[in-house]
């Protein structure tokens, strides 16, 4: 498989760790552009194998490459024509979740690029499912972040893994699926999905190629130069949406001592006393009646 090191790059991560506002900051940076999770992953599901689905990922790249070269055209998920820092409503909805607000086609890329321009796609879940594989024929990175926003964010959300399921993950790793299958709470698969994850980007990557969403949003978008050496220029007023009052921080008493009695990857990352204190001091605020605002994961 031909590979052009440095131009085709795939990112991946723990689902709401930021890897929309990755993209969203990418594409603010010259010579980059950063496609949301543009293929259909039922379909990378149905190649065939784990080497089929590597092929008609690099055929992906080849044709949204052409695309963007020839029209300043590529598939994305976008939202008004716009590939945002987050697809979900500020609001919750009728039934207490927030409620994506993405499709997924064609927009225009109206910047300058040359041949080499680096082309960035992400996609969390299947991504992570095929990581061993494409991390041996890819520029692969990763996003983690604290893992108790994560599950807060999670459960806020009307998404698959709210319900500690990751389907596209589960198409291209059964074992996976098996596994969930036989669990029966839903807070568990909760664990169990996060575990795996962590996982899954401990034992396929190097720890430079991991992103620290806390560590993205201190250095203001310029650790995305680890991607794109251009992003070194980036200087955005980013603001940590860790303690974020959208997540409903009472009702997750429950949950959060769960994750601290756990056992996971998620260990060799993050410390129990800093989740802990990010959680009493969350919780802290939502009583004291913290002002609302909206999140960027």
């Amino acid at each position: 498989m031909s590979v052009q090191v440095g131009c085709d790059i795939l990112l991946t991560g723990l689902p709401r760790s930021g890897t929309n506002l990755t993209c969203a900051l990418l594409n603010r940076v010259p010579q980059t552009v950063a496609l949301a999770e543009p293929m259909d992953v039922a379909e990378l599901g149905r190649a065939g194998g784990r080497v089929q689905a590597l092929w008609a990922i690099e055929r992906f790249f080849r044709y949204q490459r052409h695309s963007l070269l020839q029209d300043r055209v590529a598939i994305t998920r976008h939202s008004g024509g716009a590939v945002r820092d987050n697809f979900f409503a500020a609001e919750p909805g009728a039934d207490g979740l927030r409620h994506s607000r993405s499709d997924r086609g064609a927009i225009a890329f109206e910047k300058p690029l040359d041949p080499d321009f680096r082309l960035v796609i992400k996609h969390p879940a299947v991504f992570s499912g095929l990581l061993p594989e494409l991390a041996g024929a890819f520029p692969c990175f990763a996003l983690i972040r604290n893992p108790l926003p994560v599950l807060a964010s999670w459960n806020s959300n009307r998404i698959p893994v709210r319900e500690g399921r990751i389907p596209a993950a589960e198409g291209v790793d059964p074992g996976l699926r098996t596994a969930l299958d036989a669990i029966d709470s839903r807070e568990a698969r909760q664990l169990y999905v996060l575990d795996w994850f962590f996982r899954r980007f401990r034992e396929a990557l190097p720890d430079t190629h991991l992103i620290r969403y806390e560590a993205l949003v201190a250095s203001r978008g310029r650790l995305l130069s680890l991607l794109s050496p251009a992003a070194a220029a980036l200087d955005e007023p980013l603001a940590s949406r860790n303690a974020s009052p959208l997540y409903g921080w009472a009702a997750l008493s429950d949950l959060a001592a769960r994750l601290l009695d756990s056992e996971g990857a998620y260990w060799h990352y993050y410390r129990r006393d800093e989740v802990a204190r990010l959680f009493q001091e969350a919780l802290a605020s939502e009583c004291a009646g913290g002002p609302r605002s909206g999140a960027s994961a």
